[in-house]
């Protein structure tokens, strides 16, 4: 697979995305792939704001926002890592 490249891993819970992505990484990919679990961007604003509402939803934007800016500026554009993403 190119380096940079981004594998976004989609589907109802529970079904072992997270675990997939994780031998992914390990076993085939190496050190320098970077694995993004969906649930590392979305259980702050769960625990700040509890609930579907607007308020969680705004927290989920602002709190998605910095680390998919830095994978998309800064660690995407770099020719080693491949992105994983859990969602």
């Amino acid at each position: 697979m190119a380096p940079g490249s981004v594998v976004f891993l989609n589907n109802v819970p529970g079904v072992g995305k997270l675990t997939i992505a994780r031998v992914l990484k390990d076993e085939l990919l190496g050190p320098t792939a970077r694995l993004i679990d969906n649930h590392l961007l979305k259980d702050p604003a769960e625990a700040i704001s509890p609930g579907q509402g607007p308020a969680y939803k705004a927290l989920l934007a602002d709190t998605r926002r910095v680390p998919l800016d830095c994978l998309e500026q800064k660690i995407i554009p770099s020719p080693e890592p491949l992105v994983i993403i859990t969602g």
